[in-house]
């Protein structure tokens, strides 16, 4: 008596639900000791994934059968969901109005930006409107994961360059962190596929894996990615922020390195165009390092006074040393 077809439907009535907790408890204990972190549907209000156009509240109930299901099994597991295409904040309060939040250790969004431009406001505007949602509805001491986020290089309309993916890949992590919106950021995806003109086969951030000259080779993304988990990483700790105008300077300290690490990267695009703006930053040490955003070290600076000048543009670049002022 179960519904069919149900790859892409979100499961309603009641039979299909029984089987739905069948199946999670089956698939939860096989993975026991395994697998350690479960979402609960993939953007639920994208078509492609709720084909029979379940409702933000009949997702809710989902989410709590499935919660109940796994604490069950184990109580240290945990739960996560929302899972939006993009954020959206109509369908996400109707999930929390069934009370789906209290029943989900994080929120999980997919913070996608599909304008062919990284709309740095806007996506922090997004993140926090969802944070201010969540006070609202008693859930505000839950993190925030982006479990899905990426540029995708494709050649089409609103496709982005392999150096603006790195680019925005770089100034994406840093505001999430520095601002405190996401608390997980996952790339979506690892791997190219095929066609360098369909836009769902680009957003990786190393080459097709099954291309006959050099598979899974890193793209420019990879490395940048590399490069910032070694100046920012977990347990670095936000001092200081400045965004005014989408010009960025993110102050961190990295305790692993010993040292300060001061990114600089502008998202202003008519700054970008005029070759960027110079900036005096007032670090107070005699000398600093200046990295690139691959992580190679482009030059040793030297002051008396200890300030420093710098033209900040797209390219993002590390400064580091041990600052006493910023």
């Amino acid at each position: 008596g179960a519904q069919k077809s149900l790859g892409s439907r979100i499961f309603t009535d009641e039979k299909t639900l029984q089987a739905w907790e069948r199946y999670v408890t089956a698939v939860a204990r096989r993975y026991k000791g395994r697998v350690s972190e479960w979402e609960v549907w993939n953007e639920p209000n994208y078509y492609a994934f709720n084909k029979n156009n379940a409702t933000p509240e009949q997702y809710g109930e989902l989410v709590k059968r499935t919660y109940k299901v796994i604490k069950d099994i184990n109580p240290n597991l945990t739960v996560t969901g929302i899972s939006t295409a993009s954020v959206v904040y109509d369908w996400t309060k109707r999930v929390f109005e069934t009370g789906a939040g209290k029943y989900l250790d994080a929120i999980t969004i997919h913070p996608y930006d599909w304008s062919g431009s990284f709309r740095d406001k806007l996506w922090i505007d997004d993140a926090n409107s969802i944070h201010k949602l969540m006070e609202e509805y008693g859930i505000g001491d839950k993190e925030v994961w982006a479990t899905e986020f990426g540029f995708s290089t494709y050649i089409g309309e609103n496709g982005y360059t392999r150096q603006e993916q790195y680019q925005n890949h770089v100034l994406g992590r840093a505001i999430a962190k520095a601002y405190k919106i996401y608390d997980k950021y996952v790339f979506y995806c690892l791997a190219d596929r095929a066609r360098r003109d369909e836009v769902e086969e680009n957003w990786g951030i190393v080459d097709w894996y099954l291309a006959e000259n050099n598979p899974y080779a890193a793209k420019e993304s990879f490395i940048a990615m590399t490069a910032f988990s070694y100046f920012i990483n977990q347990n670095s700790e936000i001092k200081q922020s400045d965004g005014e105008e989408s010009i960025y300077s993110f102050l961190f300290d990295n305790k692993e390195l010993g040292k300060n690490v001061l990114l600089l990267q502008s998202n202003n695009h008519d700054v970008n165009s005029a070759g960027g703006v110079k900036r005096t930053y007032n670090l107070g040490c005699p000398s600093v390092d200046v990295y690139d955003a691959y992580g190679n070290l482009i030059n040793t600076v030297y002051s008396k006074n200890g300030e420093y000048s710098f033209v900040l543009t797209a390219e993002p670049i590390y400064v580091t040393g041990g600052f006493s002022g910023f």
